[in-house]
């Protein structure tokens, strides 16, 4: 970048008596001529002279405005501007707020500046007139621009990953270098190649269509940025120009309009594929996608595309040894063995089969024999002399057991005998049944029972504490989570991610700067 030198100024002090302008003894000491005046005394007659003029009329369009206790702004017209100042008593009794580019007329007188010896039209009262001619023909373009459909073609996407943007503004500004550290900042690794263009004055719309079409030419970019910084309006207005707005929208690179700042809008961003607020944030726009994000990208990716792999090779195994497996069932050798396997089965269920046929036909025809034998005469007399031998033997066994227990019962001193035997069982057993709950009393000792279960709750509780994972904080240790609260792995931990520290009565919650890995023998 080309830096111009500024001037040195001296400054030249009024004087203190400036009435008389007789300088003669002066400037006859000092060589100059005797009808020679200060800068100071020149200005106070020019000031003198314009004041005489008395208060103008003047009809222009606000260019610049800047508005605090007192309001200073610039008017103008197509080939001419002036400054103006309003004090704060005739500002205060405006009936409207001026606006950039509002036509205006102004009642002032004329006054220079006698420090700067700038000229400036003091205003004491300003009338709306309307919206001002560049302003109005900047609607009227616009409005037909927005017909045409010039406004309203499809917006294209700015890519995602970018590897090389074109920058069409000024090499002397601070653009440039703006997007350059942005860009450097976020993502080094985008290229940026500059088309030199002028932004500002006449042949600025030449010069920035010129650089576009270069652009598209060599079409070496992904995305364009075309603007510039901050300025007045009429600075910015190159970037409104019709034929400059046409190329913009006929650019076959998609393209970005950052104009000036935010509230600053030129027609070139209806035109655009998309509207920056400043370069600055169009640089950002650009490395949407920061080395950050890349790199995690890259990782992630590299990481997926081995697990495919790995699943892939799996998957293939698997057909093989399935196809091995099939290639050894359809094997001649195998099938003859199926069928013989298949035969033997076959010969064991026929025997098997048979077997029990014939099983089945002997144990019918025993019992057909079983059956027939009992209806031969000898065999019909046997069983009914068996039958009636039984029925003869119970009828005497109950006789027998009737006659005892009439007897048994007549006999009283055997009843009483009888009922004190069982009495003396109940006693004895109940005795021993005593005799045991006494003992199992007395050897039951209750102190020394609560101390052994609760020696053996205390050693349990103990065991509990050194399996209690948390345990373990007391003794001075962390355990280390990384954002979804899992264990870190110190393969995957890296530079700038976020990890949580469980100590004990808290959690500490810090940022990876640097991993060191332990390096293996």
């Amino acid at each position: 970048m080309n830096y111009v030198d500024q001037a040195s100024f001296t400054d030249v002090n009024a004087l203190d008596n400036p009435q008389s302008f007789n300088m003669s003894q002066q400037n006859k000491d000092e060589g100059v001529s005797p009808y020679a005046i200060t800068v100071s005394q020149y200005i106070e007659i020019t000031d003198g002279k314009l004041k005489d003029l008395g208060f103008a009329t003047v009809v222009g369009e606000i260019s610049e405005l800047k508005a605090y206790s007192h309001l200073y702004f610039k008017i103008k017209d197509e080939s001419a501007a002036v400054d103006c100042i309003m004090f704060a008593g005739n500002f205060q009794r405006l009936s409207f707020t001026p606006k950039v580019g509002q036509k205006v007329q102004i009642v002032g007188e004329g006054s220079i500046y006698q420090k700067t010896g700038q000229f400036k039209i003091k205003v004491v009262s300003m009338q709306e007139i309307g919206i001002g001619a560049i302003m109005e023909r900047l609607r009227l373009l616009k409005e037909r621009l927005q017909f045409e459909g010039v406004f309203s073609h499809v917006k294209r996407p700015i890519p995602q990953f970018i590897n090389t943007v074109g920058v069409i503004t000024s090499s002397e500004g601070r653009v440039v270098h703006d997007i350059q550290m942005t860009m450097q900042r976020r993502n080094d690794g985008v290229n940026i190649i500059v088309y030199p263009a002028a932004v500002q004055g006449e042949s600025a719309p030449k010069s920035l269509i010129n650089a576009l079409n270069l652009a598209n030419a060599q079409n070496l970019c992904d995305v364009l940025i075309i603007g510039r910084g901050g300025g007045s309006f009429e600075d910015l207005l190159p970037f409104s120009d019709e034929a400059l707005v046409r190329a913009v929208a006929d650019s076959k690179i998609p393209i970005i309009s950052a104009v000036g700042h935010e509230p600053d809008v030129a027609l070139t961003d209806f035109a655009a594929d998309l509207r920056a607020a400043t370069p600055t944030a169009a640089a950002e726009i650009v490395t949407s996608v920061t080395k950050d994000q890349l790199y995690g990208y890259v990782e992630d990716i590299n990481r997926r595309l081995s697990t495919a792999i790995y699943s892939r090779l799996d998957y293939y195994k698997i057909k093989l040894d399935a196809a091995k497996q099939r290639l050894r069932s359809a094997s001649p050798e195998i099938y003859v063995n199926n069928l013989k396997n298949k035969l033997d089965n076959l010969n064991q269920r026929l025997d098997a089969a048979v077997q029990g046929k014939i099983y089945n036909y002997n144990l019918y025809l025993s019992n057909v024999k079983q059956r027939l034998s009992a209806f031969e005469p000898m065999q019909m007399v046997a069983n009914l002399n068996g039958d009636l031998n039984t029925k003869i033997n119970r009828l005497n066994q109950a006789i027998d057991n009737l006659v005892i227990a009439k007897k048994q019962r007549l006999n009283f001193d055997y009843t009483v005998q009888r009922y004190n035997f069982l009495i003396d069982n109940v006693a004895l057993s109940y005795k021993n049944e005593l005799k045991r709950k006494v003992l199992r009393l007395n050897s039951f000792d209750l102190d020394t029972r609560l101390n052994n279960l609760s020696t053996e709750f205390s050693k349990a509780t103990v065991k509990l504490q050194g399996l209690n994972p948390l345990y373990i904080l007391s003794k001075g240790y962390s355990i280390t989570f990384d954002e979804n609260d899992k264990s870190v792995d110190i393969a995957k931990v890296k530079t700038g991610d976020t990890i949580k520290s469980k100590l004990q009565g808290g959690t500490i919650v810090s940022t990876v700067t640097e991993v060191f890995k332990d390096t293996k023998a």
